[in-house]
């Protein structure tokens, strides 16, 4: 059953609000910067100059996130005792795997076939494969309070990320596509109610203190898996984004 701080309001417009209003809260424990504030977004929409072939790299860049997604889920998902937590995870699993409904396809062969229209071919990016394979296997053992913490931060640059593939689409000249490719429109209207459900689950897991009594944790040990997996996400975009020929003024 859905508390407070999980509960999906009606209307994207609502759901953006609240989503975005809990981006703001969880800003206070990472470095990385969202909507407004974060530099990739800033220099993106100056309308840079890009190379031909630097989105398909930055594309199969991201690809190896895409694949590893479902599998990570699975493995957050099991450090649960509680299927209340795990539905939830579970239920972004299966739109990721492709299987909410039938004819649904794995966002990662959705995302082969966009970069394929796009003139390019899959040809994942080592560096990239490597990282998160690192990330990956740093989940082989977590408690359900850490799990609660990852899951935020999977989350947390959601609404980015869409934006970061909207407008590199757009510099490209394929704007065409932003309306009736899936790989991206699919994540649009799902995005603001994932951060609602994992930060407001965070939220729960950090200020409910007798669920902390109860199950021996404190809220530190969900703010650290956060930030962990926040920091993964730092390096990641920071490289990420060099394939762009994005250079950091800092």
């Amino acid at each position: 059953m859905l508390g407070t701080h999980t509960s999906i309001p009606e209307g994207i417009e609502a759901q953006q609000a609240k989503a975005e209003g809990y981006l703001d809260k969880f800003a206070e424990f990472t470095a990385y910067k969202h909507r407004r504030h974060n530099p990739y977004l800033a220099w993106l929409k100056s309308k840079p100059l890009l190379e031909p072939d630097a989105m398909y790299r930055f594309f199969n860049y991201w690809y190896p996130v895409s694949r590893h997604q479902p599998q990570i889920l699975l493995r957050i998902a099991a450090a649960y005792p509680d299927w209340t937590d795990r539905g939830l995870i579970m239920q972004n699993y299966w739109e990721e795997d492709g299987r909410a409904k039938p004819g649904d396809e794995p966002h990662y062969d959705l995302l082969e076939q966009l970069i394929v229209k796009l003139g390019g071919k899959l040809d994942v990016d080592p560096q990239a494969e490597e990282l998160v394979s690192v990330f990956h296997r740093s989940l082989e053992a977590m408690t359900a309070a850490q799990a609660t913490g990852y899951v935020a931060a999977i989350e947390h640059p959601a609404l980015d990320i869409s934006d970061y593939f909207q407008q590199i689409t757009r510099l490209r000249g394929r704007e065409e596509l932003l309306k009736d490719d899936p790989y991206l429109s699919i994540h649009v209207d799902v995005e603001p109610r994932h951060i609602i459900w994992s930060h407001g689950n965070a939220l729960d897991w950090i200020e409910d203190k007798e669920k902390q009594q109860r199950q021996g944790y404190t809220e530190k040990e969900v703010v650290e898996a956060f930030q962990s997996a926040m920091s993964f996400w730092e390096q990641f975009w920071k490289l990420a984004f060099r394939k762009l020929g994005y250079v950091s003024s800092s």
